[in-house]
């Protein structure tokens, strides 16, 4: 396995172990809306990083070994590039949110609404993250079965976007509503 292969699956360790050590300091629960599974979603996360990035991802669009078809690397470097990138805005974006965070759709005991720093930005930065890190993972391993992982998790993360959407809206309906005009959803003035 290459460096960069080795860098990919180190920031998808890096993800779940901050995910799962800051898990512990959370607000307790006032209202669940849906409960969607998080351990679920890493789970599947590294599964498609170890199973794609050992080649077993049926098929592949182009060549594996970067070090015999040395024209692919910076499709190879771009892809690190942006799974590293995804990796800091999941971070910040936790970071951010600190005990307001959940795994589920649901509201907090004594729940902030964010939108200072990177929430400013994007109303879902964690999901902007995860996709970014989820789209540098396909690249890099360029098989059929990356892209099914990624049309899998734009499915997914289009469905909890309009489920906590409806619940922010709810719970704030007069500063979520605004905040929705001001600040798109996934990238910064685009969508």
């Amino acid at each position: 396995m290459n460096l960069l292969a080795k860098i990919i699956i180190g920031c998808w360790f890096g993800f779940m172990a901050y995910w799962l050590f800051k898990a512990k300091s959370v607000k307790p629960t006032q209202a669940v809306h849906r409960r969607f599974g998080g351990v679920w979603n890493l789970a599947g996360g590294f599964a498609y990083t170890f199973l794609f990035m050992s080649g077993m991802g049926l098929i592949r669009f182009y060549p594996f070994s970067l070090v015999i078809w040395p024209h692919w690397l910076w499709l190879a470097w771009g892809s690190t590039a942006l799974v590293i990138v995804g990796l800091m805005v999941t971070l910040l974006a936790r970071h951010t949110l600190a005990n307001n965070w959940s795994a589920d759709i649901e509201i907090k005991k004594g729940h902030e609404l964010m939108t200072q720093g990177i929430y400013g930005f994007v109303r879902h930065p964690i999901y902007s993250g995860f996709l970014f890190m989820a789209l540098g993972t396909c690249l890099f391993a360029g098989t059929v079965g990356g892209g099914l992982f990624l049309t899998l998790m734009l499915l997914v993360i289009r469905f909890k976007i309009k489920e906590e959407e409806l619940l922010l809206t709810q719970h704030f309906p007069k500063e979520y509503p605004l905040y929705q005009q001001r600040v798109k959803a996934l990238i910064p003035f685009v969508v």
